[in-house]
């Protein structure tokens, strides 16, 4: 290196590596100062709550990262043993003796087809949530240790509350309320119609208002009474959360849609892990305002599994065979789709404002 440039640098370097430490040490200093004048149970719970998402984070820039290389070589392992498995004599035995069973087990492998792989992915996910789910429904029905366990986190919780987290969980908890889900279903179903996306707009429909309805009527059947220790009453009953339910299938089917659509792999993930963050937020919002049990949000959340696997298994379908035609907005229609979002964001916002307990 030149010997001007390696002192210049050498210099500069030096007076950044000071400032980075010093600034770190005072930085560190004043940290400790107030989490010694002020070690309140907010200030913990709020440490732990943005401790967990700093973890979320992580683990979307290592699949950022990493993740596609993995799935390569998940998927290289996976050909290999297929391979192996194919070519062993004793399969290749069976194989010719059993005709009709090979070839059924090879359908449903075809990953081309959307009756091979991806409706039998979809199809076992679906009957492990509804084992789930059942599990869950008879914990509850027999008061099993869930129960127990539903009343010392309700009172773990009760003992973090605070004006300024119960505000914010509030405002999160609006996320899950009709009103509000409606005008955002309006605004999406909007984008959909001008980009043409029309397909998927029956299946949004489908997933939304059905994992309402069941949640519905599964509320009437259990008649389980809201948690004593909630910050204010609820009309309906417990079991399973609204709120939960309609979080996994709206959201989640907003961000399978919008993983569908994009074609770059940190798009993706970053869709992902958006939709798993929201989600979770308002699930954890009902515990910690004392609306709900743990039970209550699990079994919200498998309810919403189940009917977001359903749409997402109708919109597959329907994609296959129809030809998802592609569509690049104008400028009036890119105007005309910001002004409804603009407008149904503001609505939103008005809502949230005038909403009283």
């Amino acid at each position: 290196m030149n010997k001007k440039t390696f002192i210049s640098r050498s210099v500069l370097s030096g007076f950044v590596w000071i400032a980075a430490f010093l600034f770190i040490g005072y930085l560190f200093r004043r940290a400790r100062e107030v989490i010694i004048l002020y070690p309140t149970r907010e200030s913990i719970f709020l440490f732990g709550f943005i401790f967990f998402f700093i973890a979320l984070f992580m683990l979307r820039w290592i699949i950022i990262k990493k993740g596609k290389q993995f799935f390569s070589s998940l998927y290289s392992v996976w050909k290999s043993v297929k391979t192996a498995i194919a070519n062993n004599p004793d399969v290749k035995k069976f194989t010719a003796k059993h005709s009709s069973l090979s070839k059924f087990i090879k359908e449903r492998l075809n990953k081309d087809e959307f009756w091979g792989l991806p409706a039998t992915l979809l199809i076992v996910s679906f009957i492990y949530a509804l084992f789930l789910l059942g599990g869950i429904v008879e914990d509850v029905i027999a008061s099993d240790i869930i129960v127990s366990v539903d009343a010392r986190v309700m009172n773990f919780f009760a003992l973090f509350r605070s004006a300024n987290l119960t505000q914010f969980f509030l405002w999160v908890a609006l996320l899950g309320k009709w009103q509000v889900v409606s005008c955002f279903i309006v605004a999406v179903i909007g984008v959909l119609w001008a980009r043409r996306k029309r397909l998927y707009i029956f299946p949004l429909l489908l997933t939304v208002i059905g994992a309402e309805i069941f949640t519905a009527i599964s509320k009437i059947i259990f008649h389980r009474p809201r948690p004593e220790l909630g910050i204010y009453t609820e009309r309906s009953f417990s079991f399973p959360s609204g709120h939960s339910t309609i979080a996994v299938a709206f959201y989640g089917f907003l961000a399978y849609m919008l993983i569908r659509d994009f074609k770059r792999w940190e798009m993706k993930v970053n869709i992902f892990f958006t939709a798993v963050a929201v989600i979770l937020l308002i699930g954890f919002s009902r515990l910690y305002l004392g609306a709900h049990y743990v039970s209550d949000v699990w079994g919200g959340y498998l309810v919403g599994t189940l009917w977001l696997i359903i749409g997402i298994s109708i919109s597959e379908w329907i994609c296959s065979r129809k030809e998802n035609i592609k569509f690049i907005l104008t400028t009036r229609r890119k105007l005309v789709v910001s002004a409804v979002l603009i407008l149904l964001f503001g609505s939103c916002v008005l809502i949230g404002l005038n909403y009283h307990l």
